[in-house]
């Protein structure tokens, strides 16, 4: 027996001892909150997907464990490429069995957590999908469970997630995003104020296949609030950016309510003649309302565009970074709402001179809305949200008519013609209109169609306000928006004012004071020494001594749809439309700026009001009791103590 070394039986049984010592067990432990796992991946190896939850590090490895069909393990480590505050990015490993169900975990420095389960299906071991050559694929989920039946598309291609919840599509990635149609009974979730139902690709190459995937989360929303605003034309002037962090938020809390609520941000969001001098872009505006206590869906304006770039595209490029899509819809409750730019973009210089907005929407987009009304039951009342008003009241010949101011109206309408309810909301006027286009005669309007013009945020763009102390609207509107309250399919809007209650829906003038006013101010007369539509015949028709005008904000000159009644004691005294300025704005603006500027913007100077009524009263001193009875049968009543005092600086 040869002789054993010294120490050997020593280090030997060290060894042993050592072989024998039992593997760390995993600790199980809670790293990632709120984890969810697509319940189908339907992937290529290298593709990228995610998965939901916070607490994720670039450094992880994400596992998938799964028994194969003759009982042996399979185990694959798939990396983290990217890790956000609610998500995480993974690289899909090679190795994977496809069609096998699979436990996912986290694994990280002795501990695991259990994510989720999945079934892994390689899409790139045979055709799987009918669409050739497809470059985007992904899936629709709520809760971790598969949402079938929901419509994906890029703004110029479609797909529908199948049962599994995933689909693909063949896209251009012309418009460098893709999106959903948030279904009815649901809701994206939001990055603050605003819903992620769209997402950027992560390449702009139509070679590049990805997959990108979209959440939802269960809602009842039948009933819901849909706030309207339009032009707000945020610019870092006036205190615009202030006012927004005060009297809109504050307003805006005001709204809470135990029903969802959502808004509709009509366009020219912000004003791109100050984008660059004062740093204030489409980003910029998000921010601003980053924190808001509801869901903000934007509409793009024509003062939304880049005017440094020529072309529609790419002067919608920032845009569509911070705020998304320019034509998308969703279903909230049993409503349809669908956005479309109605803005053709054109600048022949790329200067601020070089703008060229029409008013029209483009062949393409015209294609896209085709396809998505195609996907709505005729009986689903319908929302077109746009920036431009398609249709406006004219004063012509001593009454109001109405013109189009969309070039392609008819080919817009005419998509919803057969549907049974359409409301039109818009903006861009800087004014007040209700329009209902079925009465009007318009051919496209086989059933109920109607459209409301919601007047700007900020009065006057904000100008005003330094001139009279208050803001105040062209056509005699205050600062406002428009909360539509929706009830399964019925629509209840209501006008409301800035700080003020919902009862301030009128403002009424006595006219012995405003004519008093005209000929007594100097100002007045400078003014309209210079520029003679300013002589008070032309501003306000000839003067009948005695005369109250009525200017109901959320008004129509038909009054087929409101009644306004006037008592002198129990006389009710006839009420008649009239084509006039607004007395107020005459004088808090186009006066004052006169005074001070020695000119009057053309852009913000008064306008004809298509909701102004007149009244004559018997004599100079008797009060007068207005009365107005809304679409709704809700009632507002008014008195009016004369004689009334009138001056520039007059709010109410």
């Amino acid at each position: 027996m040869p002789d054993i070394m010294p120490g050997f039986f020593p280090t030997l049984l060290f060894l042993l001892a050592v072989a024998c010592e039992p593997v760390p067990t995993p600790v199980q432990s809670e790293m990632i909150e709120n984890p969810s796992v697509p319940s189908i991946l339907r992937v290529r190896t290298g593709d990228e997907v995610r998965v939901g939850g916070e607490g994720y590090m670039v450094d992880d490895f994400i596992t998938f464990d799964c028994e194969t069909f003759d009982g042996s393990k399979l185990e694959i480590q798939c990396p983290v490429t990217d890790a956000r505050a609610d998500y995480a990015m993974l690289r899909i490993a090679e190795g994977f069995i496809s069609d096998m169900d699979y436990v996912v975990e986290l694994r990280r420095d002795g501990e695991y957590q259990i994510l989720g389960e999945t079934t892994v299906v390689l899409t790139d071991e045979g055709p799987v999908d009918p669409v050739e050559e497809v470059n985007v694929r992904g899936s629709v989920l709520c809760d971790g469970l598969p949402v079938p039946g929901v419509w994906i598309s890029d703004g110029v291609a479609w797909a529908l997630t199948g049962e599994d919840g995933s689909y693909s599509m063949k896209s251009e990635k012309k418009f460098g995003l893709i999106f959903m149609v948030i279904p009815s009974g649901y809701e994206a979730p939001a990055d603050g104020s605003f819903p992620e139902f769209w997402r950027k690709f992560s390449s702009v190459d139509a070679e590049d296949e990805e997959n990108v995937d979209f959440e939802l989360v269960k809602v009842d929303n039948d009933v819901h609030k849909m706030i309207l605003t339009a032009d707000w034309h945020i610019a870092g002037r006036y205190g615009d950016s202030s006012w927004l962090g005060q009297t809109y938020g504050a307003e805006m809390l005001s709204l809470e309510s135990e029903v969802p609520v959502y808004e509709l941000a009509l366009g020219d969001l912000t004003w791109d003649s100050f984008w660059y001098t004062n740093s204030i872009f489409p980003m910029t505006w998000r921010n601003l309302n980053a924190h808001r206590n509801h869901i903000i869906f934007p509409v793009i304006g024509n003062h939304d565009f880049d005017y440094k770039c020529k072309t529609q595209l790419e002067a919608s490029a920032r845009y569509r970074s911070a705020l998304g899509p320019l034509c998308y819809s969703m279903n909230i409750g049993k409503v349809h709402y669908v956005v479309m730019n109605d803005i053709a973009y054109f600048n022949s210089t790329g200067t601020v001179e070089g703008r060229n907005p029409l008013e029209m929407v483009s062949a393409e987009d015209l294609e896209w809305l085709r396809e998505d009304l195609s996907h709505v039951d005729l009986s689903t009342p319908v929302v077109l949200a746009v920036h431009a008003a398609v249709n406006k009241f004219v004063w012509s010949g001593n009454r109001w008519m109405l013109s189009t101011i969309v070039r392609n109206a008819d080919d817009l309408l005419g998509l919803f013609s057969d549907f049974e309810d359409v409301r039109i909301v818009a903006g861009h006027r800087h004014i007040s209109h209700y329009m209902d286009l079925k009465a009007e005669g318009r051919p496209y309007a086989k059933n109920r169609m109607v459209e409301y013009t919601v007047p700007p945020v900020g009065g006057t763009l904000w100008s005003s306000h330094d001139l009279c102390g208050f803001d105040i609207g062209t056509d005699g509107c205050p600062p406002c928006y428009e909360v539509c309250e929706v009830n399964g399919k019925d629509f209840t809007f209501t006008f409301r004012s800035y700080g003020e209650d919902e009862n301030f829906q009128m403002r009424c003038y006595d006219m012995n004071s405003v004519k008093k006013f005209w000929d007594t101010d100097s100002r007045v007369n400078t003014l309209y020494t210079a520029k003679a539509m300013y002589s008070y015949s032309s501003l306000f028709g000839p003067y009948e001594a005695n005369s109250v005008f009525i200017n109901v904000f959320a008004g129509d000159p038909r009054m087929e749809n409101i009644r306004v009644e006037v008592f002198e004691g129990q006389t009710a005294l006839p009420v008649t439309v009239v084509g006039v300025y607004d007395p107020q704005h005459v004088a808090s603006y186009d006066v004052l700026a006169y005074t001070e500027n020695g000119s009057v913007n053309s852009a913000f100077k008064s306008v004809v009001s298509s909701h102004i009524f007149k009244v004559v009263a018997s004599d100079a001193e008797t009060d007068l009791t207005v009365k107005l009875t809304d679409r709704y049968g809700r009632v507002y009543t008014q008195k009016v103590e004369r004689p009334k005092a009138f001056s520039s600086y007059t709010k109410y």
